[in-house]
């Protein structure tokens, strides 16, 4: 979806016209033009709050339907829906950054950045568990990403886990970015089996803080930091 598709389903729902329709949510028909013809990417936190009220729903629902786009469909559900929080909470956020790798070999990709406005020098990058599995797995040729498919490789499931996260870790590593302060990495609330496991393989030391958080139903909780 996009912010255009958004308030164009909305329109149809409601089987109102335009101009209705921006005054019922309570926004002047200019801003309700331009959400409709795609000219604002995102919805501001004022026409969130009362897209809110309008609809009764959670600001964090609306903003994620309304960027669940193609161009974040290798996202991690998680990861996005902990952007949009982001948004909501008034951080600046870039989706998909990446950085040069120092081997000349592509580049470096997360599922998101995140920084304070205003504040330029110290950054978080985001990744998702699932994400980061599949990445480490693409490193092995002919090896298609699955539940089981370390066995192939590993002896066992700890010693997966734990080279996972010193995948993850090296991703940090190699990015030359002083500014750069915090790693967070997103376990989705589907994920069980290899929470504690995580947990055990997280080095205590590290040149930036490294924080676990778990998606809950009721939003976010950290895990490890």
């Amino acid at each position: 979806m996009s912010v255009a598709t958004y308030i164009s389903n909305l329109q149809k729902e409601k089987n109102i016209s335009y101009m209705q329709l921006a005054k019922e949510i309570g926004i002047t028909y200019q801003n309700m033009m331009d959400l409709k013809n795609g000219r604002i990417a995102l919805f501001s936190d004022k026409v969130l709050t009362k897209l809110s009220v309008y609809e009764s729903r959670t600001k964090l629902d609306i903003l994620y339907d309304s960027i669940n786009d193609d161009q974040y469909e290798k996202s991690s559900k998680c990861a996005l829906k902990y952007l949009c929080q982001c948004i909501i909470d008034g951080y600046s956020i870039t989706f998909k950054p990446n950085y040069p790798n120092p081997f000349k070999i592509g580049r470096i990709y997360f599922e998101g950045l995140i920084s304070k406005k205003r504040i330029v020098n110290n950054y978080a990058v985001v990744d998702s568990w699932e994400k980061i599995k599949k990445e480490h797995l693409e490193q092995y040729r002919n090896i298609e990403y699955s539940r089981d498919a370390y066995i192939d490789l590993f002896i066992n499931e700890n010693m997966y886990i734990n080279s996972v996260i010193n995948y993850a870790i090296s991703k940090i590593d190699l990015v030359r970015d002083e500014r750069l302060r915090t790693y967070i990495l997103i376990v989705g609330k589907n994920v069980s089996y290899d929470e504690s496991i995580i947990m055990q393989y997280i080095p205590q030391r590290t040149k930036i803080k490294i924080l676990v958080l778990r998606e809950t139903e009721n939003g976010f909780i950290i895990i490890k930091n």
